[in-house]
């Protein structure tokens, strides 16, 4: 079963009522957290049902990156953690 997790919906700017866009995916015991812009892994960890802290991430994805992203942040900081950096034709 995939269990969908919007973390936020709002736009590049948080507000006090919205977080830019994040999602926390569950799939069959693993989790994937899609996305992630400023505040995402706090509000993950508030979100009921997902990992109580940034350990229990298996994987995350970045669909696209942003200017202040450099290629040097595609590297995690924990060994367990898988990265992918999605990409498509001509990026």
């Amino acid at each position: 079963m995939i269990v969908l997790h919007v973390l936020g919906a709002g736009g590049a700017t948080p507000t006090p009522e919205r977080g830019p866009a994040a999602y926390w995916v569950e799939l069959d015991g693993h989790g994937l957290l899609l996305d992630p812009g400023p505040g995402a892994l706090v509000r993950l960890v508030r979100q009921p049902g997902a990992p109580d802290s940034v350990d229990g991430v298996d994987t995350v994805l970045l669909s696209h990156l942003h200017s202040t992203i450099r290629p040097t942040s595609r590297r995690c900081s924990s060994p367990s953690t898988r990265c992918s950096l999605g990409r498509t034709a001509g990026s």
